[in-house]
């Protein structure tokens, strides 16, 4: 706590100029943060954890918070990708399809090209 008016004098005009610096610092890491996204997985994507292997700097020792879970949430719509392109080459379809974002079972079914007695 300032004791006297010239501190409180000196820390309303140093104040602002240390919150400006640290401002700055704070804006500049935040827009050049990129998370990575589902294209940045690479093709194969094999990986194991390390055991054994504390993270001291991290929360609670963890090796990774959140941004996994954003790239590997991708994972789920790729399988599904996959195994209707499986089932269309056994059905002998093998043109290019586009797995739109809107997917139900419904439109899942239908892009397998099979029919109710194949089932």
């Amino acid at each position: 706590m300032p004791s006297s008016n010239s501190e409180v004098k000196a820390l309303s005009v140093i104040a602002p100029k240390v919150l400006n610096v640290l401002s700055e610092k704070l804006r500049e890491v935040t827009q050049n943060y990129k998370p990575p996204m589902p294209k940045d997985l690479p093709m194969k994507f094999n990986f194991k954890f390390q055991r054994n292997r504390p993270n001291p700097i991290g929360v609670l020792r963890s090796k990774a918070v959140a941004e996994p879970a954003l790239t590997m949430a991708s994972s789920a719509l790729l399988a599904v990708k996959h195994a209707i392109e499986a089932a269309r080459a056994d059905g002998g379809h093998t043109e290019f399809f586009a797995l739109g974002k809107e997917r139900n079972a419904r439109r899942i079914g239908i892009s397998f090209y099979l029919t109710i007695p194949e089932f």
